[in-house]
């Protein structure tokens, strides 16, 4: 738990932060966003010591802050940047096991948990670990520094916009895969970004900021269904009812493979997987129809069960569809969803 109480922060007369008070639970991810010199990056230096408080106490784990040093302090946290930071004469497994040296592991306890850490980001070992961050793609060189922040399985993980510098399709990759570690790891996240799209996306939490204070800090959907004041409705914007979708998944709305009235019938049941019944382009083949024969050709992309909403309406409405079949994690068609299902929604 990180217990923020009453904190201010000025840098000679200019304030940045000002009375802020914050609890965060453990396990939780909080998102802090706000315009750009709201004090977001300030705050999250300060629970670190990299910032100095002016006033007020941080505690964390039922702890002061300070009654620890420094550099005590930061080895028992992870720190991940949005310039990554990666050692350029050191290959991905030695920049991985930075802090485990730090720490004096073992030779073959830091290597394994490199290992490990590679397999779960998506990044076979044999291909990766031998690499230099310069051999990496931006995705990858990410990946890669949020690794090495976890490496010393801390139980705190702060972040300051680190998918930010990412193109729009890797950093949707990279939230997606980031949310899967977080429901298997349950790390305490401090997450800064500008984003609210990306705030309401991660989230158990949100701390929306104004010149150095704290304005609302609520979950995602009652911020989304209950702005406090102008500001916060003005900074999540108008689209509120669409943000709210990318909280929700597929699978909270998809139809079971199993009504008579469904286009995909004719897979139900079967252990026929989701390769055979869509091109490699994800549009759809030809598909056995409730009688038997087989339908003209469907085009339009397989959702993953695991896909937020949000994806899966703009694919509907690009496509124009009414609905598309939905795939389980191992590929293979599990029902469908629907339009008109997500009105309801």
């Amino acid at each position: 738990m990180i217990e923020l109480q009453q904190v201010n922060k000025f840098f000679g007369d200019t304030p940045a932060v000002l009375d802020f008070s914050l609890v965060v639970e453990e396990g939780e991810l909080c998102c802090l966003i706000g315009p750009s010199g709201c004090g977001k990056t300030t705050t999250l230096k300060m629970i670190n010591r990299m910032i100095e408080t002016t006033s007020g106490s941080i505690r964390v784990g039922g702890r002061g802050i300070t009654e620890l040093k420094p550099h005590e302090l930061r080895r028992s946290m992870g720190y991940v940047i949005q310039s990554i930071g990666l050692f350029p004469h050191m290959t991905v497994m030695e920049n991985i096991c930075v802090v485990p040296r730090l720490f004096k592991w073992e030779r073959g306890r830091a290597k394994s948990r490199a290992m490990e850490l590679l397999e779960l980001f998506d990044m076979p070992p044999d291909r990766f670990k031998d690499k230099y961050p310069r051999e990496l793609s931006g995705g990858q060189a990410q990946r890669i520094g949020v690794a090495r922040a976890l490496a010393g399985d801390p139980d705190i993980l702060l972040m300051d916009e680190p998918f930010g510098a990412l193109d729009p399709i890797s950093r949707a990759n990279l939230q997606r895969q980031f949310l899967r570690i977080q429901s298997e790891l349950h790390k305490t996240v401090v997450f800064v970004t500008h984003d609210v799209d990306e705030a309401v996306r991660l989230a158990s939490r949100i701390g929306l900021m104004q010149d150095g204070r704290i304005v609302q800090a609520d979950s995602p959907e009652r911020m989304l269904s209950l702005p406090r004041n102008d500001f916060v409705e003005r900074f999540i914007g108008s689209e509120r009812s669409l943000k709210r979708l990318s909280r929700l998944r597929v699978q909270d709305a998809m139809r079971a493979a199993s009504g008579s009235d469904s286009s995909f019938r004719g897979v139900e049941g079967s252990d026929v997987p989701a390769s055979d019944c869509f091109s490699a382009s994800g549009n759809p083949n030809a598909i056995s129809s409730p009688h038997g024969k087989s339908g003209e050709e469907d085009p339009g992309p397989v959702l993953d069960s695991g896909s937020d909403l949000r994806l899966a309406l703009a694919l509907l409405l690009q496509h124009g569809r009414q609905r598309l079949p939905v795939r389980d994690e191992n590929g293979r068609i599990q029902g469908e969803l629907r339009l008109l299902d997500l009105l309801g929604v």
